[in-house]
């Protein structure tokens, strides 16, 4: 959804790693807060694809995280990508925003 895309507003957050394993991408973030089980991360397609060899998506985390404590936690988020594949190819590169990297998702 690309007005999710282009009005997403999150809190501030770190990436400390991303996994891909099949069709599971899983992101472990860090941030302050009382208690990581209240946060709320988020994957968002731009719906864009740019039209390379393999195909490029845009994507953005957002985190929303209402906790007010100073203590820093860790949390991991599983996201299913699999409707994120794009017709006619066995693999798309996802461009999530932030990361200094791009992910190849191969399926």
């Amino acid at each position: 959804n690309n007005e999710a895309y282009e009005t997403a507003e999150s809190d501030n957050f770190g990436v400390l790693n991303v996994d891909l394993s099949g069709d599971c991408l899983t992101v472990d973030v860090t941030t302050s807060g009382c208690d990581s089980n209240d946060w709320v991360l988020t994957l968002i397609d731009s719906g864009n694809i740019a039209e390379s060899m393999p195909p490029q998506r845009y994507l953005k985390l957002t985190l929303f995280n209402n906790q007010v404590c100073l203590v820093v936690l860790e949390k991991a988020e599983t996201f299913d990508l699999s409707s994120l594949r794009v017709d006619g190819t066995n693999e798309v590169l996802l461009n999530i925003e932030g990361l200094p990297e791009s992910v190849l998702y191969a399926y």
